[in-house]
C-alpha cells in the first residue's frame, strides 16, 4: 500500500537506483535523438558561441549559463567537444538522476524494489521523456528539481518547507512553467503536518512566501542582467513573453482531444514503418523481456494494494494535485504542444502504476513496461537516433567534411534548420547577406579568398538574391556549376552553394 506513517517507512538502499541510474545513463548516452528540437539547437549554438546570443532567456534564464559553465570545465579536458554534444550528455545524465528520483518516490510509496524499478523503467521508456532527455532542451533539469522537491513534499516525511521553496526556485529558474508545482507542493506540505492545522497552515504560508518571493527576485536579477532595464512594466513583459505562435486556445471539444493525444503520446510514439534495428538489437531485446519473465515468476505477484485515492488519501491527493493543475492549464494554453507535459508525467507514472498493481499486480506493471519499452525502443527511439533518418542532422554532418574552419555561411534568415545546421558546425562563421551591400560581400569573398578561406551561401540566402534580377545576376557570378550540396526533401530545403571571388 501507499505508506503515510514515517515510522513503518522502508529503508530504501543505494545499490539498487545507482544501478538503475547507471544503465539508464548509458542506453540514453548510447542512442541520442537525431530528431532535434529546434530551440535546443539554439541553445547549442550559444553555449559554443556565448558572444553571439544572449545567455540569458526569460522562460528558462540559467539553463544556457549552466550549460556554457560546464561546457566551460569540459573543455578543459576534451578540447574538441561541441555544445550540442555536452548538452545531449548532460541532459541524459540528469534524465537518468530523474529515474532514479521516480523509483525513490516509488519505493517510499510501494515499499517494492522490483515494482519501482519496474516503474521507473516505464518513466524511463516513454517516448517524449526519451526523446527529450537526449536532445539539449531546459525541460530535463527543471523536472529533475520537481521530482526532488516531490519527494521532499511527500505525505509521510518531515515538512521541509524552506527547503522545497529553494529547490522549487531552481527548478523555475531552469523552466518557468515549473512554476505551476506550487500547487501540488503546498497540499504535500499541508499533508506533511498531520493532522495539525495551525502547523501545516503555517508550513505551506512558510514555502509559499519563500518561494514566491526567491523566484521573483531571481527572475527580476535575471531580466536585469539580460536587458539592463529595471522598470516593472518591463519586467512583467520579460517574464510574460512567449513566441508570436503562442496562445490560448478555448475550443473545448478541440483541446480535450489534443489533451489525450498529447498526453497518450507521453508514453508511446513511433510507427511500424520506422524499425531499422538489425537482429542484435532485437536479441538483446528478447533477452531482456525473457530475464524480467524470469524475475517476475520468481518474485511472485506484489502485494494486495487499495486504490491509491483510499489507501492513502495525503498521497493521491499530492499527486492528482500535481497533474490537474498542469493538465488544467495546458488545457487552455498551447494543448497541441506534447513536450510540456512531461511536467506532469511523473506522477502520472505513479498513479497509473498505483492502478495497474490494484488491477493485477506486479505481471500488469511488467507488462506495460515491456510493451512500452520494446515499441519504443523499436519504432521510435532507435530510429529517431539515426542521422541518416533526420533530413537537417543529415545535411549538418555531411558539410563537416566541407567546411573547413574559419568558413563563412551567408544566409537570408537565421532560421531553425539552419540553427540544427550550425550547431553541429561550430567551426563556421554565418552573417546576413543584403541585397543593398552586395559590392561589399563581393569585396569580402575576395579577402576570404586571399586569406585562404571559402564562403558558401544558404538556401535562404539563394531565395533572397534570386527574388530580384541584380541578386540573381550577382549570384551567377559568384557560383559555380558543380559545387552545391542539396539535402532537400519533401519537408525541408537544406541547400549549400560555393561562392567564388
Amino acid at each position: 500500500m501507499i505508506r503515510n506513517n514515517p515510522s513503518v517507512q522502508p529503508v530504501i538502499g543505494w545499490r539498487v537506483p545507482a544501478a538503475l541510474f547507471a544503465a539508464v545513463a548509458t542506453l540514453y548516452l548510447a542512442f541520442p535523438t537525431r530528431d532535434l528540437y529546434w530551440d535546443g539547437a539554439g541553445f547549442a549554438m550559444t553555449v559554443d558561441h556565448p558572444t553571439w546570443f544572449p545567455m540569458i532567456e526569460a522562460n528558462h534564464p540559467i539553463y544556457i549559463g549552466f550549460g556554457w559553465v560546464v561546457h566551460s570545465l569540459v573543455l578543459l579536458i576534451a578540447p574538441a567537444v561541441r555544445g550540442l554534444t555536452l548538452l545531449q550528455a548532460l541532459n541524459s545524465v540528469l534524465g537518468a538522476l530523474a529515474v532514479a528520483m521516480v523509483y525513490r518516490i516509488a519505493a517510499d510509496l510501494f515499499a517494492d524494489e522490483f515494482d519501482s524499478v519496474l516503474l521507473a523503467g516505464i518513466f524511463a521508456f516513454s517516448a517524449t521523456w526519451w526523446k527529450f532527455t537526449t536532445d539539449a532542451n531546459a525541460y530535463i533539469p527543471a523536472v529533475l528539481l520537481l521530482l526532488v522537491a516531490a519527494w521532499l513534499s511527500m505525505p509521510g516525511r518531515t515538512p521541509r518547507p524552506v527547503l522545497v521553496a529553494l529547490v522549487h526556485t531552481c527548478a523555475m529558474l531552469f523552466h518557468e512553467l515549473a512554476a505551476l508545482f506550487f500547487v501540488a507542493a503546498a497540499a504535500g506540505i499541508y499533508t506533511q503536518s498531520r493532522g495539525d492545522r495551525r502547523t501545516a497552515i503555517r508550513n505551506v504560508a512558510v514555502y509559499l512566501s519563500v518561494a514566491f518571493v526567491l523566484a521573483l527576485t531571481s527572475y527580476y536579477e535575471c531580466f536585469h542582467l539580460a536587458t539592463g532595464h529595471s522598470d516593472a512594466a518591463g519586467y512583467l513583459r520579460w517574464i510574460t513573453w512567449h513566441t508570436p505562435d503562442a496562445s490560448y486556445s478555448f475550443g473545448v471539444a478541440r483541446n480535450a482531444w489534443l489533451t489525450i493525444r498529447g498526453t497518450a503520446r507521453l508514453a508511446m510514439g513511433g510507427r511500424l514503418g520506422a524499425f531499422h534495428s538489425g537482429p542484435v538489437a532485437l536479441a538483446v531485446l528478447l533477452a531482456l523481456f525473457g530475464v524480467g519473465v524470469v524475475l517476475v515468476r520468481a518474485g511472485g505477484p506484489s502485494r494486495t494494494l487499495g486504490p491509491i485515492t483510499s489507501a492513502s488519501r495525503g498521497a493521491g491527493v499530492f499527486l492528482w494535485s500535481w497533474v490537474a493543475v498542469y493538465v488544467g492549464f495546458l488545457f487552455f494554453w498551447l494543448p497541441q504542444n506534447t513536450f510540456y507535459r512531461l511536467f506532469y508525467l511523473p506522477p502520472l507514472v505513479l498513479l497509473g502504476g498505483a492502478a495497474l498493481r490494484k488491477w493485477r499486480g506486479r505481471r500488469a506493471l511488467f507488462a506495460a513496461a515491456s510493451v512500452l519499452g520494446v515499441w519504443n525502443f523499436l519504432f521510435y527511439i532507435q530510429p529517431n537516433s539515426l542521422v541518416e533518418n533526420n533530413t537537417v542532422v543529415r545535411a549538418a554532418v555531411a558539410m563537416q567534411s566541407s567546411w573547413k574552419p574559419g568558413t563563412w555561411v551567408y544566409e537570408g534568415s537565421l532560421n531553425t534548420d539552419n540553427w540544427t545546421v550550425f550547431c553541429f558546425n561550430p567551426q563556421v562563421m554565418f552573417r546576413n547577406v543584403d541585397r543593398t551591400k552586395l559590392a561589399e560581400t563581393s569585396m569580402d569573398l575576395k579577402a576570404f579568398g586571399d586569406a585562404g578561406h571559402e564562403a558558401w551561401i544558404d538556401q535562404s540566402g539563394i531565395d533572397l538574391l534570386s527574388s530580384d534580377p541584380g541578386g540573381s545576376e550577382w549570384l551567377a557570378g559568384h557560383t559555380r556549376p558543380g559545387f552545391a550540396r542539396d539535402f532537400s526533401d519533401r519537408k525541408h530545403r537544406v541547400r549549400f552553394e560555393r561562392l567564388f571571388p
